[in-house]
This record gives structure tokens, sequence and C-alpha cells, in this order.
């Protein structure tokens, strides 16, 4: 059962909000206003999605099972359970008898921290060639207004097939 506790304190869930308000300013003019819109929309489901593990994993999981084509989509997916299956066992008798309360939250927030910064760089890659697939015309020029790291880029684009 999905929780609706989100891990970021409300401190950070409002700076990520200001940081995409300001990210939204910055969309640079000579891109078309179907690709801002497309990048509002594509960072707000990401913010969206990044909520919790268990929101991300079901994120990777229905892109794959969408996209099949895209594997790593469900490596993704498989990491992201991994690490929220570590975040629960730091609640056993055996990791409580190793970790003092404070050991396991400083781990559990290095786990949720590692895995939301995974997701925010992955999961809009993942968004945007979909919708490169669904229109028929790559658009990775715009992964850089997505802060995205710049290793997937060509991956992605050999993989979408426009003809």
């Amino acid at each position: 059962m999905a929780s609706n506790k989100s891990y970021l304190s409300l401190r950070e869930q409002e700076h990520l909000l200001s940081l995409l308000k300001k990210q939204k300013k910055m969309i640079p003019e000579i891109i078309t206003t179907y690709e801002k819109k497309l990048l509002i929309n594509i960072k707000k489901k990401t913010l969206q999605k990044n909520k919790d593990n268990l929101s991300r994993t079901s994120a990777y999981f229905d892109f794959y099972n969408n996209h099949k084509e895209i594997h790593w989509s469900f490596l993704a997916h498989l990491v992201s359970r991994n690490g929220g299956y570590a975040m629960c066992d730091l609640k056993t008798k055996w990791i409580e008898n190793i970790l003092t309360n404070r050991q396991q939250e400083h781990f559990f927030s290095f786990l949720e921290a590692a895995n939301s910064w995974i997701f925010q760089d992955a999961y809009p890659q993942l968004l945007l060639y979909e919708e490169s697939k669904r229109i028929k015309r790559p658009l990775f020029f715009l992964l850089n207004q997505l802060s995205c790291s710049p290793l997937r880029k060509h991956h992605l684009g050999a993989l979408l097939d426009l003809s």
C-alpha cells in the first residue's frame, strides 16, 4: 500500500518548487512554445513522481511497461526497488542491534537522497524519449534544459526509430 508521506521536509519541497519556478523563467526564447510547455510538464511530472521511493519505483516500472525497448528503465526500477528494500531493512531487529537510531536515520536519508537525485536525472530523459517517440522527432537537444547528465543522450537517440 502506497504511503502519502513525503520523505522531503516541507522546506526541501518548497525549495524544489522554487527551483522549478526559476527554471521555468530560465528557458531560453529560442525554443518553441510547445518545447517550453513540454519542459515545464516534464519537470512537474518528475517532481510529482519523485515524492518517495515507492513513487519512483512505480514510475520506472510504468515507463518500462510502455517502452520495453528502454531496458535500463527496468533496471532503474529494480535498483530503486532494492534501495527501498534496504530502507525497510533499517527497521528490522537485525539492523537495530547494529546501528543506533540516529545512524539508521542518517543511512535512510542517504538512501532516500541518492535515489531521489538519480531519479531527477534519469526520469526526465525517459519522458523526453517518450515524447520524441510520440511526435516522431528527436527532442534530445532539450536535455540540457532539464539539467540531465549527458551520458545517455546518444543512447536514447539511437533507440528512437523515426521511420
